[in-house]
């Protein structure tokens, strides 16, 4: 009876949380909030894990979610050019100088936003660390070389290859990431066809797919899950250089923002470095992160120029 007791209790702190987060960046749609409304009545344990949730986000002083940033036009050219993306960023440096077709260049920044790129109509989110060759046509491909991109696609659709695999897409809004056994592809909305050795998949959405490649002439090995709407809002926000963290462990988000920022960031005290974090945050401000850890869990922090310490 406890456990079952406390199983619906811990169900309705997820819920609240999830209400939340999906508050945090813009307003609910108009059914939606119907929902959370509906749901506060049914139970009044549901307002007051509502109220709980709604009161931590305030009082650790999550960062805002910054405006959306400027889309850099790509002005046509006769030439192929490499994009390489990092820190998010990825420093989106157009290497103006004639290259032959096959070689590519690997250009890698550390530390900076994401950065936004129009092309064909397109728009590509690069994300720290990451290579992609984009072509001046648009009835070339993408190569993805490594890391994340994001692409807000529009009728005119897209074609990228990645990891072995090609991505044929339109009206399509998506995240893939590369892996050294494949990629992950998180499909917002639009359609998705992905294929290797001559077999077709369509990629439904909203969902995470993990595509790998056991061996060569062999068919792709998918795993998807679905995706809620909280955990959607969840996946996105690195493309406004923003972390939502649930139920992270310290040192994980720790290691999150040592890819956006030059500051390093220590855990000296191993129980400290598996306290469990929720908000949204910056990751462009290791600092407020480690305020607003400070004020949640009571803890010391020693902060200079390049080093935070959380003790």
């Amino acid at each position: 009876m406890t456990a079952a007791v406390r199983k619906i209790g811990t169900q309705r702190a997820r819920q609240a949380e999830e209400w939340i987060i999906r508050q945090d960046g813009e307003p609910l749609p108009a059914a939606d909030s119907a929902r959370l409304d509906a749901w506060l009545e049914e139970d009044s344990r549901n307002f007051g894990a509502y109220v709980r949730a709604a009161a931590l986000y305030r009082a650790l002083d999550y960062a805002a979610a910054p405006q959306s940033m400027p889309v850099n036009a790509r002005s046509p050219v006769s030439r192929r050019m490499a994009i390489a993306g990092a820190a998010a960023a990825c420093g989106a440096l157009f290497v103006t100088k004639r290259v032959p077709p096959d070689p590519l260049f690997f250009v890698r920044h550390a530390h900076e936003a994401p950065r936004r790129y129009a092309w064909q109509g397109n728009v590509l989110i690069l994300d720290a660390l990451s290579d992609m060759d984009v072509p001046q046509s648009s009835r070339g491909t993408l190569q993805v070389l490594s890391g994340r991109i994001g692409v807000e696609g529009t009728g005119s659709g897209c074609r990228l290859s990645a990891g072995g695999f090609n991505v044929q897409t339109r009206h399509a809004d998506f995240d893939l990431s590369v892996h050294r056994d494949g990629i992950e592809l998180v499909n917002y909305g639009g359609d998705v066809r992905v294929s290797s050795h001559g077999s077709v998949m369509r990629l439904d959405a909203p969902a995470v797919y993990r595509l790998s490649l056991p061996a060569e002439g062999t068919p792709a090995v998918a795993r998807h899950d679905s995706m809620k709407d909280a955990e959607s809002l969840t996946r996105r926000a690195w493309r406004g250089g923003q972390i939502v963290l649930r139920n992270t462990s310290l040192v994980a988000a720790a290691s999150q923002f040592m890819k956006y920022s030059p500051i390093v960031i220590s855990i000296d005290n191993p129980v400290l470095a598996d306290q469990l974090v929720t908000g949204r945050f910056s990751l462009l401000q290791p600092y407020d992160f480690a305020r607003a850890v400070q004020k949640l869990f009571r803890c010391g922090l020693q902060a200079t120029k390049d080093r935070i310490v959380l003790t």
